[in-house]
């Protein structure tokens, strides 16, 4: 059986706009070997519909949070605002 690597302590923050299947891509990856971390949070800064669509599609198969906002404010705003204040 393939070893587990859990990185309790470590959060990874991915950020995102309009490239969902790269996101697909990495994910998927972590879990192929056997990677997981303490929480994972995605940030999206107003990509268009059908990749925020393939993303709330895939946290049904991964677990991680999605930052998202109504307006583009840049990725900064994103994580002070909402992962920040976990």
């Amino acid at each position: 059986m393939p070893e587990k690597y859990f990185f309790e302590k470590i959060s990874l923050l991915v950020t995102h706009y309009n490239r969902s299947r790269s996101l697909e891509r990495l994910l998927q990856s972590f879990e192929n070997i056997n990677c997981s971390f303490g929480d994972i949070g995605v940030s999206d800064d107003r990509s268009k519909p059908e990749h925020i669509e393939k993303i709330k599609e895939l946290q049904k198969l991964h677990t991680f949070r999605l930052l998202t906002t109504l307006l583009n404010k840049g990725l900064g705003n994103i994580i002070s605002k909402k992962y920040m204040d976990k």
